[in-house]
């Protein structure tokens, strides 16, 4: 029975001095005021907004202006490859399937309501 006493003293000040541990932690890192704000950010942690979209996309502008920087390339430019036209190809002719059997099934409904024959 000592033994059993002296462990379970053991393991006793192993949880104590855990759980110590962990609620002197707790607080330094914000966490035991979390279900008390409110939900987004804080804001403390949140920069203050100082110009508008409008005036980034005008410096943006500007400044690529100033660096003579062209605007960017069209399609024009780049050299087809055959992955690409392989996948347009593979758009293309699903499109196509679609649309012819969209036609076939309006035919198929519409015929046979007004009784038209075409042999």
């Amino acid at each position: 029975t000592f033994l059993y006493e002296k462990s379970l003293r053991t393991v006793e000040k192993m949880w104590s001095s855990m759980l110590a541990r962990n609620c002197a932690i707790f607080p330094r890192l914000g966490l035991m005021s979390v279900p008390h704000r409110a939900a987004g950010l804080s804001p403390r942690l949140a920069a203050p907004v100082t110009t508008s979209v409008q005036e980034e996309q005008a410096k943006f502008w500007q400044k690529n202006a100033q660096m003579k920087r062209p605007m960017s390339p069209h399609l024009t430019i780049y050299k087809p490859q055959l992955t690409s036209m392989l996948s347009i190809t593979h758009r293309a002719t699903g499109a196509a399937l679609t649309g012819g059997m969209y036609l076939f099934a309006m035919h198929a409904l519409v015929v046979p309501a007004f009784g038209w024959e075409f042999t």
